[in-house]
């Protein structure tokens, strides 16, 4: 108690002390302050000594005063770096100054950490220091923006800083870490502009000169990320000169035990999938590396969905090259795709991810869906898609995704179909399709399912004059989407020929019925009118 009290007197009188200092101070004095404070950092209960005590104020005004002394800044930033470590809230004090007056604009310290890029470039401590602190500051987005407005540009100082001296290692990281934060919070236009000038090569040449540097690796990738959304930088990126996928695939396959490494290298592979460069990113072993990923780190949403996602677009070309025909089995994710649909149900992105992954696999694996059953030794996978749907309907991207794998799945299985329909899946595809009557894609991969869903079934007459009614508005709201009133055209086939529906012993009379029933109410709900005008086009 004795000790604590010591120290809070200690840190007042020294506080006291930083702000009565002038610019013409004595320096050795100065030091002593900013060494006596730094060292009350280092006590068990800093963070409770330094709250709420305003010394980051007079510590900027003495870092302005004296700019042009190089043991001052190293001392008063190792400070600052210490007290944003210990209590985080100081940095949004630094956007929000009290009582500052005009001054708070020449002490504005993202106006101070730029001039010490500018004036200290050539000097690996206070560069690799105020690298250090500015990946602290741009968590911050206010003191982002104001660091990307400011007349000195801050890549280009970060940047030159990290030319300068390539060969420093520490330099290299905190760069990377703060191009990472920067660049995800600027726009396209201005990513673009930095590939464009070639300026990601400082990136590229320190995750190659240190790759055996696990951290800088890392934070490379990160780095590179942001970077991979512009589809014109995708196409930089994997051009023959850049080879950013062996960077990737290197780095995963030299830290296999670094799930970060993987979950960006995961990412950065799903966004060079999403362009076409299937056949290089195949040639070049992203497939073995993602799946490695997706099977070792099956707690990781973000890496399961990214690979998952790469997957699902890769499956047509693995499957498709001959040299790989011996692999296939053990390319096979199926897996991975119903333990991460288990794992992160409340995940929308994973479950799209798997569900699309799914889709690709029961295309090009013929015999895939007989291990997809209610029995014990298969996978239900019918129940986790159809929980995935129904579970996210709001998204219509899981939509998508978990209508286009049933469709495939009861296509190539009577059993499951008739799980489904024992369910009443067509009754929620239904009620999704009124929900989502805006969109073409859920409507389209709808009518698709359906038109699957109903070979061969017997449906009643309720559900028949549900889904006329539901078909009608469909090609209503559709009129110019060939593609969806193709679809729906395709469904109501199974509502206006009902023979096949009806089971055997169902007698003439109750047949004819039907077909009464249904042709008044599609004359009624202008049905006929609706055919006359597809078979126009």
């Amino acid at each position: 108690m004795a000790d604590s009290e010591q120290q809070e007197e200690n840190l007042k009188k020294l506080i006291v002390r930083l702000q009565n200092v002038e610019q013409g101070s004595e320096v050795k004095t100065l030091l002593q302050i900013l060494d006596d404070l730094i060292l009350l950092t280092t006590v068990r209960n800093a963070s409770i000594l330094f709250g709420n005590k305003n010394i980051h104020m007079p510590l900027l005004v003495v870092l302005e005063s004296f700019t042009e002394i190089a043991s001052i800044q190293q001392a008063g930033w190792s400070l600052l770096c210490k007290l944003m470590e210990l209590c985080p809230s100081i940095i949004n004090k630094l956007t929000t100054p009290q009582d500052m007056g005009k001054d708070w604009d020449v002490l504005g310290v993202h106006q101070q950490i730029l001039k010490l890029l500018l004036i200290y470039k050539c000097h690996p401590t206070i560069l690799l220091l105020s690298l250090k602190v500015l990946t602290i500051l741009v968590q911050s987005d206010e003191i982002s923006l104001l660091l990307r407005d400011d007349e000195m540009d801050v890549f280009s100082l970060v940047l030159d800083g990290m030319k300068r001296l390539a060969d420093h290692c520490g330099i290299q990281i905190y760069g990377c870490q703060v191009l990472s934060a920067l660049l995800g919070k600027v726009p396209d236009e201005q990513m673009i502009e930095f590939v464009e000038e070639k300026d990601h090569w400082v990136i590229l040449e320190a995750i190659t000169k240190f790759s055996e540097h696990e951290d800088l690796v890392l934070h490379g990738l990160r780095a590179l990320l942001p970077l991979a959304s512009p589809q014109n930088n995708v196409e930089v990126l994997m051009s023959g000169n850049e080879k950013c996928y062996s960077l990737v695939t290197d780095a995963m396959k030299r830290f296999p035990d670094n799930e970060a490494i993987h979950e960006t290298g995961c990412c950065l592979l799903q966004r060079f999938t999403l362009d076409n460069f299937y056949n290089i990113l195949l040639l070049h072993g992203a497939p073995e590396v993602v799946i490695n990923a997706v099977l070792k780190y099956p707690q990781n949403g973000t890496l399961q969905a990214a690979a998952l996602s790469s997957l699902a677009l890769l499956t047509e070309t693995i499957f498709v090259n001959k040299h790989l025909e011996e692999r296939k089995d053990d390319l096979c994710w199926t897996e991975a795709c119903c333990r991460a649909l288990e794992t992160f149900k409340g995940n929308a992105k994973v479950q799209e991810a798997a569900c699309w992954a799914l889709y690709n696999l029961l295309l090009y694996q013929n015999d895939l869906h007989t291990k997809f059953e209610d029995e014990e030794a298969c996978y239900p996978v019918h129940r986790l898609v159809m929980t995935a749907m129904l579970l996210h309907s709001n998204s219509k991207q899981v939509f998508q995704a978990a209508a286009n794998a049933l469709a495939t799945l009861v296509n190539k299985s009577v059993q499951i179909r008739r799980l489904l329909l024992a369910k009443g899946i067509h009754i929620n595809i239904l009620d999704l399709m009124k929900k989502h009557s805006n969109s073409c894609d859920v409507l389209e991969s709808a009518c698709k399912f359906l038109n699957k869903l109903f070979i061969g079934s017997n449906l009643k007459w309720d559900i028949m004059k549900l889904t006329s009614c539901r078909i009608i508005d469909t090609l209503k709201n559709t009129l110019h989407n060939s593609s969806v009133q193709l679809e729906a055209l395709r469904v109501m086939l199974h509502i206006i020929c009902p023979e096949d529906m009806l089971d055997a012993e169902e007698d003439t009379d109750k047949l004819e019925a039907i077909k009464k029933a249904i042709g008044k109410q599609c004359l009624s709900d202008g049905f006929h009118g609706l055919v006359l005008e597809a078979l126009n086009k």
